[in-house]
């Protein structure tokens, strides 16, 4: 099964039936609440909402609104994303108002009962968290960011390509990052060594005329 986040609460997919199991509405009386991120753990179900970071312990029913809280001390604002790293819930946080705003976000890690920024002197548009054991994966619009355990910033990934924009990064265990840019499509990166890995055709969305000839087809961007 998969936990989907949509704009009206979650939703308990069955991924070889292929088909919705439950849907958990837990917003304030069992309303809609649009939830843009969703996470799961050996204890807990969180999701990063527009408001806050609400929970529910895996011993609750989660189709039951009451057994959803908000979690201690999260700031008011969007939570696009969750990821569990070395105990700690991380979120990519938001303001509310602020959706346009570009460099916008914070990175927030939450240990000891309270909220700390995992870097406040690099603001960014961030997008998506990934873990191993020993790593955090951050991506954002200028670069990729890497971090250990005790969240020291140990490697900035910023030199893979020119026009540099991840959306999403994960390693391997040979040291191998796999970059999805926004630009670059996917990019295969180890060492100082980048493979850009892309579809036998054009580079662009739309394509504003085409003409074959032969075994070619030949189109143009517009």
């Amino acid at each position: 099964t998969a936990l989907i986040a949509t704009s009206f609460g979650i939703v308990l997919m069955d991924i070889e039936k292929m088909e919705i199991k439950e849907t958990y509405f837990i917003g304030a009386g069992g309303s809609s609440v649009n939830v843009l991120s969703v996470l799961e753990d050996d204890q807990n179900i969180y999701a990063g909402t527009t408001c806050c970071i609400l929970q529910c312990p895996l011993s609750l029913n989660p189709s039951d609104y009451h057994n959803w809280t908000t979690l201690k001390s999260s700031p008011v604002g969007n939570y696009t994303s969750l990821c569990k790293f070395n105990n700690s819930l991380i979120a990519i946080y938001s303001q509310l108002n602020q959706e346009s705003a570009r460099d916008k976000d914070s990175v927030f890690y939450y240990k000891g009962g309270g909220w700390k920024n995992l870097n406040p002197t690099l603001a960014s548009s961030y997008y998506s968290l990934e873990n191993t054991t020993n790593t955090l994966l951050v991506s954002s619009n200028h670069y990729g960011l890497v971090y250990d355990t005790s969240f020291a910033n140990t490697i900035t990934l910023n030199s893979y390509w020119l026009f540099i924009n991840p959306r999403d990064i994960i390693q391997t265990s040979d040291n191998t990052y796999w970059i999805a840019d926004f630009l670059g499509g996917l990019i295969k990166y180890q060492g100082s060594k980048s493979d850009f890995l892309s579809p036998n055709g054009p580079g662009f969305p739309r394509a504003a005329v085409m003409a074959s000839q032969g075994n070619t087809l030949w189109a143009v961007p517009g």
